[in-house]
């Protein structure tokens, strides 16, 4: 299995510990980015960022709304997966789809999260 590297923008850092070790043990190195705005999400498509496979993004950060931060995304035309990660319910799945936003429930199923994103990677 070849190593692949996701970003995780989220700013609990004991949340983004425990994402990082469990993707580890499947192959997959997370990119964690703690703090983010619609302002500075540009750098999500720059180094080291920009050879990440995939984009998880948590629904509820300090100040932000995940679905806003992965909206801005693909308006500056980035087509990688994006997921959105969240305790909650599937906030607006009509909105997630036309994004092509993937929501996940926390806490994720590593394996099953790793697998997907190699699929969508290609």
């Amino acid at each position: 299995m070849e190593p692949l590297e996701t970003i995780y923008v989220e700013d609990d850092d004991q949340e983004a510990f425990i994402m990082r070790v469990g993707m580890r043990r499947q192959g997959v190195t997370i990119l964690h980015v703690p703090d983010i705005t619609p302002e500075t999400v540009t750098q999500l498509t720059e180094a080291p960022y920009d050879r990440a496979a995939a984009v998880i993004f948590d629904a509820i950060l300090a100040g932000q709304n995940g679905v806003e931060l992965a909206e801005k995304l693909r308006e500056i035309g980035d087509q990688r997966p994006v997921f959105l990660l969240t305790a909650g319910e599937n906030p607006n799945p009509k909105l997630l789809r036309s994004l092509n936003i993937y929501y996940l429930r926390k806490p994720p199923h590593f394996e099953n999260l790793a697998k997907m994103i190699r699929e969508l990677a290609g």
